[in-house]
């Protein structure tokens, strides 16, 4: 039942080979940017069934997997990582808002009323191959939303979209 990590108890840095840190099914309600900052190797990072509520500008390194979801977060911003991560879970938050897609992008299951833009990074460099933004309120889907060559799978199901 953590609430919160406190940098003087439990420092990090002395973790430098940590690659895989699980820190889901507790009460932490925010990310602060000195939780991480001195380990750059952690690649795989559980804060899902958490009250997370905030996380700071630049908190979060370069993740290969992060697992955000079953939170309370409102919004996530590319200004909270460092880096991209290839794969993340957003789901079960209360989102309105995100301005980034990664490679593989769980949103299902927030309040999202539209869709992202894919960034150009992905598609001069990686591949997005999945993207689910099932189960939100989004009515509309713009042109050009999605790379057509460069997006494999993309569920949608159960928003508000009419037309396609």
């Amino acid at each position: 039942n953590i609430m919160s990590i406190d940098n003087d108890w439990f420092d990090f840095a002395l973790f430098s080979r940590l690659r895989t840190l699980d820190l889901s099914c507790n009460k932490i309600v925010i990310i602060k940017k000195s939780y991480f900052q001195d380990n750059r190797r952690l690649s795989f990072l559980n804060f899902s069934h958490n009250n997370i509520l905030f996380i700071e500008n630049g908190s979060l390194n370069f993740f290969y997997f992060l697992d955000l979801s079953f939170n309370f977060l409102k919004q996530f911003t590319k200004s909270q990582l460092l880096q991209e991560a290839s794969t993340i879970f957003l789901t079960n938050n209360q989102l309105n808002y995100t301005d980034y897609i990664f490679s593989t992008t769980h949103l299902s299951h927030n309040d999202l009323n539209e869709i992202p833009l894919v960034h150009e990074r992905f598609i001069k460099n990686q591949i997005v191959s999945f993207i689910d933004i099932s189960y939100n309120r989004i009515k509309e889907i713009k042109l050009n939303t999605f790379p057509k060559s460069h997006t494999r799978e993309i569920l949608l199901r159960n928003n508000l979209i009419i037309h396609l």
